[in-house]
């Protein structure tokens, strides 16, 4: 059962349906049997977010990497002439940010943290306050926020359109397997692995909860 949580092998989450390749189980595990030196497991002292990821994005920030923020991405547009590669990448910006740039960590208690929602006071008020009046997750591609802000504003968001070699050189796309058919409908048609991908790799639902106590474990 824990190898099969692990990976979040249960279509659709369902405990009665387990999936899980098992060629592909057993190299893992006796990767993690044989090939570990030192503590398999460590208890992290907060979130993953706070524990691993603001190093890496503090690390790569001091070294000029520049991050954007608030751009949903809508499409992957490959080259119309070649159909090998990808000639541009279409977003759209969701928020105006007061200074131009933004600062996305909080410190608790000394250690820099990533906030459950986003930091409204560098966000143009105006559009801090629809979010917040309107309980917008901006992170959801099911967002209602394009048509509340067409609404208010007269307009829609800003479209930005990021060309192959101008803007970028190499695309990685760190999205779920389940928005290929959504963001990448133009490259599947040109790529059995993908397609393939897009067909057979499942995508699950997942759930996250904190249970916070008023005492800690000594009393």
């Amino acid at each position: 059962r824990a190898l099969y949580d692990l990976v979040f092998a249960y279509e659709d989450g369902d405990v009665t349906r387990p999936n899980l390749e098992a060629g592909t189980c057993l190299s893992g595990a006796m990767r993690i049997l044989f090939c570990y030196k030192g503590g398999l497991m460590w208890k992290m002292q907060a979130g993953m977010g706070d524990v691993v990821f603001t190093p890496l994005y503090e690390v790569l920030k001091r070294r000029g990497v520049k991050f954007e923020y608030f751009h949903k991405l809508e499409e992957v547009i490959p080259d119309a002439v070649t159909q090998d590669r990808i000639a541009s990448l279409r977003l759209t910006r969701q928020v105006t940010l007061n200074d131009g740039d933004y600062s996305p960590l909080v410190d608790v208690k000394g250690l820099a943290c990533w906030p459950s929602q986003p930091l409204y006071d560098q966000i143009d008020p105006v559009q801090a306050q629809l979010l917040q009046e309107n309980s917008i997750n901006l992170e959801s591609h099911w967002s209602d926020w394009p048509a509340i802000y067409q609404q208010h504003f007269g307009k829609p968001l800003e479209a930005i359109h990021l060309q192959a070699g101008v803007d970028f050189d190499l695309v990685i796309y760190g999205l779920s397997v389940a928005s290929l058919p959504v963001n990448c409908a133009r490259l599947l048609p040109l790529s059995s692995p993908l397609r393939e991908t897009s067909a057979r790799v499942k995508s699950v639902v997942t759930q996250a909860y904190q249970l916070w106590l008023t005492q800690d474990l000594r009393t």
